[in-house]
């Protein structure tokens, strides 16, 4: 437990350590299903993906599994649903991936690219049930069996991977001002308490346009620790403007690999266009100006690509679609 007020943070319960500055990187913990009254997630091949540790019990799990009878479910259509269902089905694993969403990656996507998505998944042989949710892992003798859904159906599978969020690591904090779930930390990540910084998931920081967002994502962590430990320090640091980024990069280990990225807000109205058969863009719209880009494809954006969707979110171009806004940049 971290208490600011006496300098001191509790290790084990016991051990009282003090600090002149202290940086909080504790990050996000995995949400679990059984906190939403799902049963059975502790069996033996179902899996929460967080830490390397993870997926190296889980890439063990799959190594252990009879060639040609791996049966595997996804739980979930956000990052780690969709960046597991790519990976376990280039192992020779059937995949059944179940979400309540209608979409896939639904805090991005939208039904066009989504769609799109899906067409990728599919194609490779990935099933989707939709709509639907897991109520029960079923095991025997603790090894997992299969899962029963809301709807009364049962799947088979001897392998099950858990994606349905994360929740930031702040519960051991006190004395410290909190908004939006994390630490409300300055453009120097600095705390409420000048001896305190916060970094990473848990960081409350301030957003372009100057109110507090958090962001969990490795850019984000990689930047804003690179921010903390400078203030931290007395080294002379510019106030930190981050640029939301977002991507991924699926079915790398085939000649057609799916990458997206984004850059920039997703607070305005999207538009979004098929360039082609194996490209979909998008852009987000707000007071005539697009403030946020996309571009989704196989095999995706090139560097140069990349750095016109930054552009486009940095310029902030008049803009009422996709069209005007790639031009603006040159794309």
């Amino acid at each position: 437990r971290s208490r600011s007020a006496g300098k001191t943070v509790t290790v084990g319960g016991t051990a009282d350590i003090k600090y002149e500055k202290l940086l909080l990187a504790t990050g996000c913990g995995t949400i679990k299903v059984s906190k939403f009254g799902v049963k059975g997630d502790e069996a033996q091949n179902v899996f929460y993906i967080r830490e390397e540790a993870d997926a190296a019990a889980l890439v063990k799990a799959l190594e252990s599994l009879p060639e040609g009878k791996g049966k595997a479910v996804i739980v979930g259509t956000g990052y780690i649903g969709l960046e597991c269902a790519a990976a376990l089905v280039g192992w020779g694993i059937e995949v059944t991936v179940v979400s309540p969403a209608d979409k896939l990656m639904e805090r991005l996507f939208d039904d066009d690219l989504s769609g799109w998505m899906e067409k990728q998944y599919t194609s490779r042989g990935i099933k989707f049930v939709k709509g639907d949710s897991v109520t029960e892992f079923n095991s025997k003798d603790g090894a997992l069996e299969g899962v029963t859904l809301k709807s009364g159906q049962k799947l088979d599978c001897n392998v099950a991977v858990v994606g349905v969020g994360a929740s930031p690591n702040v519960d051991f904090i006190s004395g410290l001002k909190m908004e939006k779930g994390g630490v409300a930390v300055d453009s120097f990540m600095k705390s409420s308490d000048p001896s305190v910084y916060a970094i990473g998931d848990i960081a409350a920081f301030p957003g372009l346009d100057g109110s507090l967002v958090r962001c969990e994502h490795v850019d984000h962590a990689r930047k804003s620790a690179a921010q903390a430990v400078k203030a931290a320090i007395g080294v002379d640091v510019k106030p930190y403007e981050y640029m939301p980024y977002f991507y991924s990069r699926v079915f790398e280990y085939t000649e057609d690999p799916v990458i997206f990225n984004f850059y920039g807000d997703q607070s305005g109205e999207m538009k979004v266009t098929a360039k082609d058969e194996k490209t979909m863009t998008a852009v987000w719209i707000k007071d005539g100006k697009a403030v946020g880009a996309l571009i989704l494809g196989s095999p995706g954006p090139s560097g140069e690509d990349a750095k016109k969707l930054q552009q486009i979110a940095a310029e902030k171009p008049a803009a009422t679609d996709v069209s005007s806004a790639f031009s603006a940049v040159g794309l």
